[in-house]
């Protein structure tokens, strides 16, 4: 038994060795796109980088080698700039509450008074869906997403609600790797209602990688497409 453990332990190590050499090519890369003439494929060439980066912090060096293959090959054949409507942005560009109404919010209209005399009950709505953001390739929770996420987590833990979480990103990068993000992004807010008391087994994850409803490829829309949608349910 110890010499197999000792065994697993230095194939461990083996990989986190490997992992990091990954990384170290992966912060090269980055350091040479800043000569890349054409922004566009510069751009999505970074986010690749990153998430190499990403997966050799998970010692996920196969992961990390495949996020650098593409990182090369958008470097070695970059994509043709994308034709951009000049129109005013889109409704789909802004950022709407998802369609689905708070059912608690409805409820809450129709409630019967209570007889005369008598004070009707308090009444307890369930907060309207919201949703969080990314930075480029990123899927840490930055201080404005925390401030969101807190009062939602604090709420679900003390009213026993449901929590449904669904993952999205920009369409930068193979559907793989996406769907790999979209997934990093949930699980980190998930993370955060857990810590505030919210049983893993009331939280619903979901992740979809690219955004099924970017309307196309301009950079406000890709900011709305890295999301997490948050929806608190009873």
């Amino acid at each position: 038994m110890m010499a197999a453990a000792a065994a697993f332990s230095l194939l461990a190590c083996a990989g986190a060795v490997k992992a990091q050499d990954c990384a170290g090519e992966a912060t090269a890369m980055q350091q040479r796109l800043s000569t890349m003439p054409a922004e566009a494929a510069r751009r999505e060439a970074g986010v690749l980088a990153q998430a190499a980066a990403a997966f050799a912090d998970l010692d996920n060096e196969s992961a990390c080698r495949r996020a650098l293959a593409e990182a090369q090959r958008v470097i070695e054949q970059p994509r043709p700039p994308a034709a951009t409507a000049a129109t005013a942005p889109s409704p789909a560009m802004e950022t709407p509450a998802p369609a689905a109404a708070s059912a608690g919010s409805g409820a809450a209209a129709e409630a019967p008074l209570a007889s005369a005399g008598s004070r009707p009950p308090p009444v307890s709505t369930v907060p309207e869906p919201t949703a969080v953001y990314f930075g480029i390739g990123a899927s840490s929770l930055d201080a404005a997403a925390r401030r969101a996420i807190t009062p939602l987590a604090e709420r679900a833990a003390a009213d026993g609600l449901q929590v449904r979480l669904r993952g999205f990103t920009d369409s930068t990068g193979s559907r793989e790797l996406n769907l790999a993000l979209s997934r990093k992004r949930v699980e980190s807010v998930a993370a955060a209602f857990k810590k505030a008391g919210v049983p893993g087994d009331r939280i619903a994850m979901d992740w979809e990688g690219i955004d099924p409803a970017l309307p196309d490829q301009s950079n406000r829309s890709a900011e709305k497409s890295r999301r997490v949608e948050i929806e608190l349910a009873r």
